[in-house]
């Protein structure tokens, strides 16, 4: 391996490529995936309480009905969760993190677990209160921390126009 070499390249590709290029090689594509949000797919899955994971969806069949909830994971970014009002798990195998989320006064949990890569999932407030429980996970779940639907998706819009406006200068 020649570090010079790759020095070389790499101050080569700076110095041909402006910063807005930079950053939508970086960015371009997450934003392109959150632009698929679907704010009437996560009232759809709240008001029906679904209890599904993103690992189930991907190797679903087609024909299983859950697999129409497959975008809510698909969209999801990391660039939008400076807005998103998480919660940590402070003590599990594997770093955790939860949001409240809530549409008509019905509430899921959006969770992100951290180990080989990341698996994401949509439960009741029940559901995660049981599964924390039952791993004996320790974990402070703070009810007036969450996010509603139409907050998640001016969160997403808004976070699409400032990297797109990147993309831009």
């Amino acid at each position: 391996m020649d570090i010079e070499k790759q020095k070389e390249q790499i101050k080569k590709y700076f110095e041909t490529h402006s910063h807005a290029e930079i950053m939508k090689g970086m960015y371009g594509k997450s934003v392109e995936r959150m632009k698929s949000f679907d704010a009437s797919l996560w009232k759809d899955a709240i008001a029906n309480q679904v209890d599904i994971g993103d690992e189930d969806l991907y190797y679903a069949d087609e024909d299983e009905p859950d697999k129409k909830y497959l975008p809510l994971f698909d969209s999801w970014s990391s660039l939008v969760d400076p807005k998103i009002p998480w919660q940590e798990v402070e003590e599990s195998m594997f770093p955790t993190v939860f949001v409240i989320i809530e549409d008509n006064g019905k509430r899921v949990v959006f969770s992100i677990i951290i180990g080989q890569g990341s698996i994401s999932s949509i439960c009741s407030i029940d559901n995660f209160k049981e599964w924390m429980e039952g791993c004996e996970n320790k974990y402070t779940f703070d009810e007036s921390k969450f996010i509603t639907v139409d907050e998640l998706e001016k969160a997403f819009k808004e976070t699409i126009e400032e990297y797109e406006a990147m993309f831009r200068d």
